[in-house]
C-alpha cells in the first residue's frame, strides 16, 4: 500500500474536462478503494458507505505494490460539447489478471466489460496489446466510470483516455519500434547461435538462450505475448510470465558462470551462483502454486541475486579477468533495471512515465555490451586457436592454414615457395641443466628472433612442436631462403644464452634446413616440408649450428 501522504480525501470536483485533446492521462483524476475481501460488487461500491470511502492517490500512475486485494478505481468525465464524445479507455498494464470496466447505463445500472488473462474478451473490447475499452460521454453531461482490477503481479493503475485515431497512430508507431527491436534481437540470436555451434563456444550458447528469455520477458511486459495468446490460451499468460522470469534468471546465472569461468577463479562463488541459477528453475513452481515462502524466495532471487552477481562481475573486472569489462557494464545496466523494477513492483518507488520502455532500453544497451564481450572472447578464442600460448607466434594449426593458402596462390603464379625448419641444438640437455622455466624463456627468445626476421607480407613464423620452429616464405628462391636462415642462425648465436652442455659451444645454437619448390599439380605441400625436414636432419648430423639447403 502506498504511503499515507499519497492519499487525499475524495474530491468530487476532480473531473476530467474534455477539451478536444487526443489524450488524457487520468492517474491524478482517479479515486481508489481497496476491497481486501474481494466481496464488493458495483452495487456495493456505488452505495453508502463505500461510495464515500474512495480516496484519490496523488500520483500520475497509482502504484499500490503487491496486494491480494481487488482495487476499485473511479474517474469522472465532463463533456461540455453539444454532441456525444466517443473515446477509448486504455489500461496499460497487460500483466494484470482481471480488469472490469463499468459503464453507466442509467440510475444504478452499469454495463460491465471484462478483460484479463483467463477472461473471455467481449466483442466490444478493442483489439490491442493493452486492455482497451470503448466509452461514450453524452453531450453536456458528467459521468462517473468504475474499474475493478485484480493483479497477482503488481497493482498499478496506468490508465489513459484516447481519441480512437490517436491510439491507432500510437499503436502503429509502437509496432514499428518494437518490430525493429525484435528484428535486432532475432539477428543477435541467429548470429550467436551460429557462433556457439561453429566455434563450440558455450558462453555464446547460453547468451543466445539469455537473449531469447529477455525477448520473451519484454513481450510479456509490453503485452505482445498476451495479445498473441488471446483468446485461446489466455489462461497460460501467468504461467508463461513466471516461466520466462525463472528461465531468465537460470540462463543469466549460467551465462555469467561460463563466460567469466567463475569455477576457475573461485569455487565458492561458483557454488553460490550455481544455487542462484537453479533457484531460477525453482521460481517457477514456487509462484505457480501457492506457497508461504514464495515472497522470501523471490526477494532472494530477484533482489539479492542480481546485487551479488553484479558485484562479482565488477570484482572480476577490477582484477583484470579477460573480457570482464564489457560484460560487467552490460550486467550492471541490466540489473539496475531489474532492481528498479523490483522496487516498483513492491510499491517502494512510483510508476514513472515511460516505465514500460525502461526494460527494452536497458535490454538493448546491455545486449550490445554483452555482444562486445562475446565477440572479444570469440576473437581471443580464434587467436588462441592459431597462436602458440608460450611463445606468442603462430602454432602448427595456423601454419598449416597459411601454408595451404600460399601453396595454392603460388601454384597459380608459378613462383617458388620456401620453408625453413629449425631445431634448437641439445635442447633436452638445456632443460635438464637449467630447468623448464629457463627452457621456456629460451624458446621465447628463439621465437622472437624467428618472428623478427620473417616480416614480409605472407611470411609466417610458427612453433612446429617442442623446440622445433618453421618459417613460411612465399615467392622466395632457395638462395634467398638460405640467406635468411643464416641470418636467423647468427641472430640466435648473438643472443649468447648460456648452454654449458651444448656440443657446439657454450651458448644456445640452432640448426636449420630449407626447402624450396615451385608448386605444381604433381606435388603436395608435404613435399616441400619433407625437403626442409631432410635438410634439417643433415644439418644436425653434420655438426649442428649450421644451415643446409636442398
Amino acid at each position: 500500500m502506498p504511503p499515507g501522504n499519497l492519499w487525499s480525501e475524495n474530491n468530487s470536483e476532480n473531473a476530467i474536462l474534455l477539451q478536444g485533446r487526443v489524450k488524457y492521462n487520468i492517474g491524478r483524476h482517479l479515486e481508489v478503494l481497496v476491497d481486501e475481501e474481494k466481496q464488493l460488487d458495483i452495487q456495493n461500491i456505488t452505495a453508502s458507505p463505500f461510495n464515500n470511502q474512495f480516496k484519490r492517490v496523488d500520483a500520475q500512475v497509482p502504484n499500490l505494490g503487491i496486494t491480494d486485494a481487488a482495487v476499485w478505481a473511479r474517474f469522472t468525465i465532463f463533456n461540455p460539447f453539444e454532441a456525444p464524445r466517443q473515446k477509448l479507455l486504455s489500461f496499460n498494464f497487460p500483466m494484470a489478471d482481471h480488469v472490469s470496466f463499468f459503464i453507466p447505463q442509467g440510475p444504478g445500472e452499469f454495463k460491465k466489460l471484462d478483460a484479463g488473462h483467463s477472461v473471455p474478451a467481449p466483442d466490444e473490447l478493442v483489439p490491442n496489446r493493452y486492455y482497451v475499452f470503448p466509452l461514450t460521454v453524452p453531450a453536456q453531461k458528467k459521468m462517473t466510470f468504475y474499474v475493478r482490477v485484480v493483479s497477482n503481479a503488481n497493482m498499478v493503475l496506468p490508465m489513459t483516455i484516447w481519441e480512437p485515431s490517436a491510439l491507432d497512430r500510437k499503436d502503429h508507431s509502437d509496432q514499428m519500434l518494437y518490430g525493429i527491436i525484435y528484428g535486432i534481437l532475432v539477428a543477435f540470436i541467429v548470429y550467436f547461435a551460429a557462433v556457439a555451434i561453429r566455434l563450440q563456444n558455450i558462453s555464446a550458447m547460453w547468451f543466445t538462450f539469455y537473449i531469447i528469455s529477455l525477448g520473451l520477458l519484454m513481450g510479456c511486459y509490453q503485452g505482445y505475448i498476451q495479445e498473441l495468446l488471446r483468446p485461446l490460451f489466455a489462461d497460460l499468460n501467468r504461467v508463461l510470465l513466471i516461466t520466462v522470469i525463472g528461465s531468465l534468471y537460470f540462463t543469466g546465472a549460467k551465462f555469467l558462470r561460463t563466460f567469466l569461468h567463475i569455477n576457475f577463479y573461485s569455487k565458492r562463488v561458483d557454488k553460490i551462483l550455481w544455487g542462484l541459477q537453479w533457484m531460477g528453475i525453482g521460481f517457477i513452481p514456487m509462484n505457480i502454486f501457492a506457497n508461504p515462502l514464495t515472497p522470501l524466495y523471490s526477494i532472494i532471487l530477484v533482489g539479492i541475486g542480481p546485487i551479488f552477481s553484479t558485484t562479482v562481475s565488477i570484482v572480476f573486472w577490477i582484477r583484470g579477468v579477460p573480457n570482464a569489462k564489457y560484460f560487467a557494464i552490460g550486467w550492471i545496466i541490466g540489473h539496475i533495471t531489474s532492481e528498479i523494477d523490483l522496487l516498483r513492483i513492491f510499491g517502494v518507488i512510483p510508476w514513472m512515465p515511460g516505465n514500460m520502455n525502461l526494460l527494452p532500453a536497458a535490454m538493448v544497451s546491455s545486449i550490445i555490451f554483452f555482444s562486445i564481450a562475446i565477440m572479444e572472447q570469440t576473437r581471443e578464442y580464434r587467436d588462441d586457436a592459431q597462436q602458440d600460448n608460450l611463445t606468442g607466434i603462430g602454432n602448427r594449426r595456423r601454419f598449416d592454414q597459411a601454408f595451404a593458402i600460399e601453396w595454392n596462390r603460388n601454384l597459380r603464379s608459378q613462383q617458388p615457395l620456401s620453408v625453413i625448419m629449425a631445431d634448437i641444438d641439445d635442447f633436452k640437455a638445456f632443460n635438464d641443466t637449467y630447468g623448464h622455466i629457463q627452457g621456456d624463456e629460451c624458446l621465447k627468445a628463439v621465437a622472437r628472433v624467428f618472428d623478427k626476421n620473417l616480416q614480409r607480407a605472407g611470411d609466417l613464423a610458427a612453433r612446429y612442436g617442442g623446440e622445433e620452429f618453421i618459417g613460411l616464405l612465399p615467392d622466395t628462391l632457395s638462395s634467398e631462403a638460405a640467406f635468411l636462415a643464416e641470418k636467423i642462425r647468427e641472430a640466435v648465436e648473438r643472443l649468447g644464452i648460456r648452454h654449458s652442455e651444448s656440443r657446439t659451444g657454450k651458448i644456445v645454437s640452432i640448426s636449420l634446413g630449407t626447402g624450396t619448390m615451385v608448386p605444381n599439380t604433381e606435388k603436395t605441400p608435404a613435399d616441400v616440408i619433407q625437403q626442409a625436414d631432410e635438410a634439417l636432419y643433415l644439418a644436425k648430423n653434420t655438426g649442428r649450428n649450421r644451415v643446409v639447403s636442398l
